[in-house]
């Protein structure tokens, strides 16, 4: 065992690239034609704005773009890659949360011992490795654009290891080393938090993490100072952003979904029904069946009601597990109980208070339109992820005693080893299904068939396959269930000018812009439907709002696709009135407006 140790980082890349091959295999989904196939500021390294509140992670997409083009495979072996770090940043954590100077250590410490560092090293390869293979992670590594989550998990656990080694070298009797650890910790919590808004807690755990392994702060004090102030930066960049909304880009338009997002429920219904959220997701990492990507989840509107009153129950007794089990951890351990047995403990109390505070910034009180998402739970399962296995660990070496604790803790081991088996099974199955995005939207809809937008999205793969009427077809049924979703709309207006129904076509695009008047691609769609009706003037006003809204995509789909059809329309309109094709001049002489 001592020798196997050794290869355990290198069986953890091993076999996450056999159980994830099939994602190498996927290609763009879903929202990766706005981040990545449309979004012409990856283009170039350059192309995205320091202000941005996810910089980082549209930086590693412009990377990907600057060396592959669009190559699927290449963006897709980057998230993987990602996952694979992240899983042995976890197994590196866990090995270093045994490691404290006996000198100042909490309870836990003991003498080093080659055979008790071996079944820890085992503990931190198992635990990790059911990370790795866990299905629920499909979400966060096969679907591109949540690239995001991902990379901002990578620099939050690796802050998290750079703090405990800066902790360690601090502690121990020469006492050197420890500030450079901690001048990449908050290096590395920049990144995360430049990445996405979940880093926000970061700061918050690594205190977590020092109260909990170190019973204090005053050594480290001298980091928290520098962490403090990295939580101004998710707030200005969100400020600096807001501040454009009236300008262009897609920095500009996220933002404003955003906004459109949190004003379309209420903090109390968004706060109740997240009560319910976490206990599923809680469920899903035990037992994760019917993985999707949309859910029809339930809102809750009121604290009275008997799922949310269950749900809110459930968790105040996981986090009165974590406080009670903190509480006999710090107990130094007695009779024949190894000292170890506390550091298993503390491990499972920090994961479950882990698990509460990481998913803080999306399941509490901020509001968003879509409640439950699986890859919302990247981060945060990591905390549940090392409770359970800590926790199983910390029973068997209180229930066993003497000789029989060692065969206790290799049996806890094998058992959630053997629990990978079913899990990768599960990961195998859901990643062939993200392989073709009809196979992936269908298998949503038999779990989910009244959501509107499912059939929008199915609409939307009809129109790229030439499946015109499908895609009509599709895009009504989305509208009878929902008739204010103006991309519908748009998607089933875009069929009807392919089908050669302009009139169909511009009812339905007008429709669309009714419910929402800055919709980009409805303008840019009915400017193409007033050019074939011979409607000069409405084509070129369409096309001049859609230019102040985004100039550079109007620019580009003008000369990809519209110029052809807009062309005639500009001789009219130069006809009737001079200078009244200012619009095309602007866009053919790359001028700004």
């Amino acid at each position: 065992m001592n020798r196997l140790c050794k290869f355990f980082p290198f069986l953890i890349v091993v076999l996450g690239f056999w159980l994830w091959s099939g994602a190498l295999e996927a290609g763009f989904a879903l929202d990766d034609r706005m981040y990545i196939l449309n979004n012409l500021a990856l283009r170039t390294l350059d192309g995205t704005p320091l202000s941005d509140p996810r910089f980082i992670g549209f930086l590693s997409f412009a990377l990907n773009y600057v060396v592959g083009g669009l190559n699927a495979f290449d963006y897709h072996l980057f998230n993987l890659l990602i996952h694979l770090a992240n899983s042995l940043l976890i197994f590196y954590i866990l090995k270093a949360s045994f490691i404290r100077p006996q000198k100042v250590g909490p309870a836990g410490t003991e003498p080093p011992d080659t055979d008790k560092i071996s079944v820890q090293a085992t503990f931190a390869f198992v635990t990790a490795l059911i990370f790795m293979a866990h299905p629920v992670q499909a979400q966060a590594v096969t679907y591109l654009s949540q690239r995001f989550a991902s990379l901002a998990a990578l620099f939050y656990l690796a802050a998290l290891l750079l703090f405990i080694k800066g902790r360690l070298l601090d502690m121990s009797e020469e006492s050197k080393g420890g500030k450079l650890y901690y001048l990449f910790c908050v290096v590395s919590t920049l990144l995360a938090m430049k990445t996405k808004e979940i880093a926000f807690t970061l700061p918050f755990a690594l205190l977590l993490y020092d109260m909990i392994f170190y019973k204090g702060i005053r050594r480290s004090m001298g980091v928290y100072i520098p962490l403090a102030l990295t939580l101004l930066i998710i707030p200005v960049s969100l400020l600096l952003d807001s501040s454009t909304l009236g300008g262009t880009g897609l920095v500009s338009e996220v933002t404003r979904v955003k906004l459109l997002e949190a004003s379309s429920i209420s903090k109390t219904t968004y706060l109740f029904t997240e009560f319910s959220v976490i206990a599923y997701y809680i469920k899903l990492l035990f037992y994760p069946s019917n993985l999707r990507f949309y859910y029809d989840f339930p809102v809750s509107d009121t604290l009275f009601n008997l799922r949310t009153i269950l749900s809110l129950l459930f968790l105040l007794f996981v986090l009165f597990t974590g406080a009670l089990t903190l509480k006999r951890s710090l107990k130094p351990s007695t009779g024949e109980e190894p000292k170890s047995i506390n550091t298993y403990g503390l491990i499972a109390a920090f994961g479950i208070f882990f698990f509460f505070l990481a998913l803080s910034t999306e399941s509490s009180v901020i509001p968003i339109k879509d409640v439950i998402f699986e890859h919302r739970l990247y981060l945060p399962s990591f905390g549940l992820i090392i409770a359970f296995t800590s926790g199983l660990c910390y029973l068997s070496l209180k229930v066993f005693r003497g000789g029989r604790q060692r065969v206790a803790i290799a049996a806890a081991c094998l058992l959630l080893c053997l629990a990978v088996v079913p899990l990768g099974a599960v990961l195998k199955v859901r990643n062939n299904i993200w392989k073709d995005p009809l196979v992936f939207i269908n298998d949503n809809i038999g779990k989910s068939p009244n959501l509107a937008h499912l059939y929008y999205i199915r609409g939307l793969i009809y129109i790229e396959r030439g499946m015109l009427e499908e895609s009509i077809a599709d895009n009504t049924l989305a509208i009878e269930l929902d008739p204010t979703h103006f991309q519908a709309f748009n998607n089933r207006g875009t069929a009807y000018l392919r089908s050669g129904l302009n009139k169909k076509g511009l009812n339905d695009l007008t429709h669309a812009l009714k419910i929402n008047p800055e919709h980009f691609d409805s303008l840019t769609n009915r400017a193409l439907a007033h050019a074939r009706m011979s409607h000069a003037e409405l084509a070129l006003l369409d096309l001049k709002s859609a230019y102040e809204l985004d100039s550079d995509k109007t620019r580009h789909i003008y000369s990809e696709w519209i110029s052809a059809d807009l062309a005639p329309a500009c001789d009219k309109a130069r006809t009737n009135r001079p200078g009244g094709c200012s619009i095309i001049e602007l866009l053919e002489q790359g001028e700004q407006g």
